[in-house]
């Protein structure tokens, strides 16, 4: 295959001959430089090449500054101090960090860019006095200002003024920073870059090399310009630009925006014609949701057999990367990886999280330490702990969470999780910090051999990471208290990335797009083709607005756009086999739309292969194996108790409806599933507690016609009731703490009750004939429905508890109360059970049921109109929803009992059907919220 590295090395050898010790070869990057190597030798196996020096831009600029470049959390300590210096703000240091992150980057910038910074905070200064206006600030800048300053708005005049006032130090801070960074010889990347490129001609050190050849360079700095200016004027220098003619020679295309301000750099006859004479073979793949492209991906590789070695996947999103790594088939064993992973998107992240809440909520008292429950099992839940763990605690764990524990005790603790818990749990008396770094450490030397690389990968890192702040934090004695060393790791941890740099060239080449500069790849694929993704939020955080950064020449969002377009097309140029994957879900950050590059591919470029594909909803991964259960022996006898003895629910029918294998787990192999331990009112008690209030207001109202005085006393009880099932969910000794979760839930249930009595009082008069309906073994309202069963026809028995029926104007009106949003308006009855349809109305179908369940058992003549009372509508004379078929009301379920009862009977035929067993969705989405999602194996959904 002819790669862009591959000319190079022919150029090189027929200008230079096998011996290039005095040629210096300057990348962009790295990683360019061990595939021009590959390229040298495999062009030349009769005799030894002597390989050329190989520099990067930074190395080679670095090495005309004496500064030292250290690390980003010492230059955030120094910066620190000389912010205090100036502005006599002596802010907590967590505070600190991000706007300081913000700040760091700023003058990075403003020195690769080499702008006169005195020119541009004057500027700065001046234009926030004129037009007093903060609109360019993004949300996550005016957050990031919140943080530091305190509250801050428009409106308010004094946040305004001290907000201005910091403005005006900006140069003395940037000033003072590098003064005193310079006094100490060293210095940030931006900071030496500028050192050396304001000294460069005069310090040149000719006759170092005799040739110098720059490759595969786009976006250029103005040090890099300068350095580049040099080596044209001081130096025998080639410059190599990977360009093609289509996007170069348009002059509104992005990707050749660069191109075009380098012209006196680029030989025209290097601008080459690959996308005009090129056919490649290219696929756009619409696939729901992004760890379902890295599924697509894996699937592809196997089932086309691609080489690995001539392959590569470009990640414009970093956190798809464990998921790409966890679906490539087996026989793909060497993966390098080269790209930077965030800390934020790995399982260590939320871990220094929870051991903070665990040992804040932690109690000691004379009979020793007590733990939290809730908090304890999410440390012993993470990833990295689970893998460490002995056996036999996760039994206990499990037993902990069947038992609704709420505190446990340091000792059985330290008995039933091994090694890493007489780390977790015999705590010491140090600092928090000291005893993360303890667990840290601990966990390294713990760690099993085949946890997953990148996990492997990602602690020694963050371990080294949080080691060296806390040295620079015990030298410059910056006091801390646990809460304050908390929120300095956790700003620490949001914003570092893992560089993970994988040397070898053999093998799958899994890249970021920065990092694909000049390489070359016969199969490319590249996930996350959405607007959002590729390209990227052009916006990076900054205090220097759109309009001074224009004005000085610092990159703003279009030069960030047009930088990920040239990656983008430079991966096209010689690649045979390319596949685009793209998000069709309407969710998430880079859902629903398409990327631009995918339009212009189909409308500028026609004589290209493109087959655009949409896998849909159904998509099963190759080697994922599908799990059914057939219905055969003891299975099949719990289906048949649905026929006698048991019955089945409304919500059992939507279970089905949704995953078959769910309800094989939930309604015939009786699995439980898994709740949360909690002190607190979690969403389902939520529901429990407003049922048994409202059942507890209007049950002694039962089968009279209600008046406006009914309803001004039941309103006067609210209080009373809410009190009552508080103390029967907590106990009678449970308090309200101000502020408190139940505080709060037990004003918003006040609010749920009050709507309903709104609503009634707008209805009166109508007369309540029950409520909790069918609660009664004996009362309960059954439906049962025939279907052949063998050579046999039987009932299958449906029934539910009816939350409450009343009639008014001579119509039966079923009532089911529901706090969650719900959608009464249907089509048609087919579409109500119809599996692959994600608009489904669940709530509609189970409504259905109970009004049949009801007119069945009553054996009533009325008209029967089922409703749903919807609490979290956002108007209370909305609150009561009536079904609507087609969008008119449905006025009486008689209308559709001829057509519902076939649909029921072939659906509950289905289930009786022994040939078809029980069966996972092919709907993945589904399994995001299934409690039995961690039997079939689809946590990463």
């Amino acid at each position: 295959m002819e790669t862009f590295l591959g000319e190079i090395a022919q150029q090189l050898l027929q200008q230079f001959g096998t011996d290039l010790r005095r040629v210096c070869v300057v990348f962009p990057n790295r990683r360019a430089a061990q595939f021009l190597y590959k390229h040298l030798a495999l062009q030349n196996r009769e005799r030894p090449v002597w390989a050329p020096q190989v520099r990067t831009s930074t190395e080679l600029l670095r090495s005309y500054s004496p500064l030292i470049p250290v690390e980003r959390l010492l230059l955030l300590s120094e910066l620190y101090k000389v912010h205090k210096r100036i502005t006599g703000r002596d802010e907590p240091l967590h505070q600190f960090i991000p706007w300081g992150e913000i700040l760091l980057s700023d003058f990075n910038e403003i020195d690769t860019w080499m702008v006169p910074a005195r020119l541009l905070y004057t500027n700065l200064a001046a234009e926030k006095e004129m037009l007093l206006d903060m609109e360019y600030l993004t949300e996550k800048q005016l957050q990031a200002i919140q943080l530091f300053w305190g509250e801050f708005s428009k409106d308010n005049t004094r946040a305004r003024r001290d907000f201005f006032e910091i403005w005006e130090k900006l140069y003395p801070i940037y000033e003072e920073f590098r003064n005193t960074l310079r006094a100490q010889g060293i210095g940030y990347e931006g900071m030496i870059y500028r050192d050396a490129a304001e000294t460069l001609r005069s310090q040149w050190r000719s006759g170092e090399f005799d040739h110098y050849v720059c490759i595969g360079f786009n976006q250029l700095d103005s040090c890099e310009r300068t350095l580049f200016d040099t080596l044209r004027y001081k130096e025998n220098v080639q410059f190599h630009w990977d360009y093609d003619a289509h996007y170069v020679h348009d002059s509104k295309h992005e990707a050749g925006y660069f191109a075009r301000l380098n012209e006196k750099f680029i030989d025209p006859q290097q601008i080459r014609r690959h996308i005009a004479t090129s056919r490649p073979e290219i696929r756009f793949i619409g696939v729901p949701m992004e760890a379902g492209q890295a599924q697509v991906i894996g699937s592809i590789m196997q089932e086309e057999n691609i080489d690995a070695g001539k392959t590569a996947v470009i990640m414009p999103r970093e956190e798809l990367l464990p998921s790409l790594l966890s679906a490539l088939p087996a026989e793909y064993s060497r993966v390098n990886v080269t790209m930077g992973y965030p800390i934020s998107y790995s399982a260590l992240y939320p871990l220094t999280e929870s051991l903070h809440r665990m040992y804040t909520r932690m109690r000691i008292s004379s009979t020793g330490r007590w733990f939290y429950a809730p908090y304890t099992i999410q440390v012993l839940q993470n990833p990295y702990i689970q893998g460490i763990l002995p056996p036999e605690a996760n039994p206990e764990i499990e037993a902990w969470k069947r038992n609704n524990r709420v505190y446990l005790t340091g000792e059985e603790l330290l008995e039933k999780t091994g090694e890493i818990g007489r780390i977790l749990f015999a705590v010491q008396e140090q600092s928090f910090f000291l005893h993360v770094l303890r667990i840290l450490e601990s966990m390294q030397e713990l760690l099993p051999g085949d946890m997953p690389d990148i996990d492997k990968q990602l602690l020694p890192v963050v371990y080294k990471e949080l080691r060296r702040l806390y040295e620079i934090l015990a030298a410059e004695n910056h006091s801390t208290d646990q809460e304050d060393q908390y929120k300095i790791i956790t700003a620490t941890l949001r914003s570092l990335k893992v560089p993970f740099l994988g040397e070898p060239i053999e093998g799958l080449q899994v890249l970021g797009p920065l990092e694909s500069r000049s390489l070359d790849f016969e199969y490319v694929f590249i996930p996350c083709m959405n607007e959002g993704s590729m390209p990227g939020e052009g916006g990076g955080n900054s205090y220097i607005p759109f309009t001074l950064r224009k004005a000085f020449g610092i990159p703003g969002p279009d030069e960030k756009t047009a930088a990920q377009a040239y990656f983008f097309y430079r991966l096209l140029h010689r690649a045979k086999h390319i596949y685009l994957l793209y998000n069709t879900e309407s969710e998430g950050i880079s859902g629903g739309e398409k990327s631009r590059y995918l339009w212009q591919l189909q409308n500028e470029i026609t004589h290209w292969n493109i087959q655009a594909s949409l896998l849909g909803n159904r998509f099963v991964p190759a080697r994922e194996r599908v799990i059914e259960i057939p219905k055969d022996g003891p299975v099949w006898a719990k289906l048949r108790e649905f026929t006698s003895t048991r019955t089945l629910s409304p919500s059992a029918i939507s279970m089905y409806l949704d995953c078959s294998l769910k309800f094989y787990f939930s309604k015939v192999a009786y699995l439980q599933e898994e709740e949360e331990i909690d002190d607190d009112v979690d969403h389902a008690l939520f529901g429990n507690i407003l049922h048994a209030a409202l059942e507890n207001l209007y049950a002694p109202l039962q089968e009279r016609v209600l008046q406006p005085a009914d309803i001004d006393a039941l309103q006067k009880r609210i209080p009373e009731v809410l009190d009552a099932e508080f103390a029967n969910a907590f106990g009678q000794g449970h308090i309200y703490t101000a502020g408190s979760d139940k505080l709060i839930i037990r004003e918003l249930l006040a609010d749920y009750i009050q709507k309903v009595l709104d609503n009634d009082r707008s209805r009166l008069p109508f007369t309540l004939l029950g409520t909790e309906i069918g609660s009664d073994r004996a009362e309960r309202h059954i439906l049962p429905v025939e279907v052949q069963i063998g050579d046999k026809t039987e009932n299958v028995l449906i029934s539910g508890m009816i939350d409450r029926v009343d009639l008014k104007d001579g119509v039966i009106q079923v009532i089911d109360y529901k706090t969650g949003m719900v959608d009464l308006k249907f089509k048609d009855l087919a579409g109500l059970f119809d599996r692959e349809s994600a608009g489904r109305h669940k709530a509609a179908l189970q409504t259905l049921l109970y009004g049949f369940m009801y007119r069945r058992h009553r054996n009533t003549q009325q008209p029967v109109q089922p409703g749903i009372y919807a609490l979290k509508s956002g108007r209370k004379e909305e609150a009561l929803l009536m079904l609507s078929l087609d969008r008119a009301p449905l006025s009486d379920i008689r209308l559709l009992e001829g057509d519902f009862t076939e649909l029921l009977q072939g659906l509950l035929q289905e289930i009786y059907t022994p040939a078809l067993p029980f069966r996972q969705t092919e709907d993945r989405r589904k399994c995001s919220i299934c409690p039995f999602v961690h039997i079939c194996r689809r946590e990463t959904v």
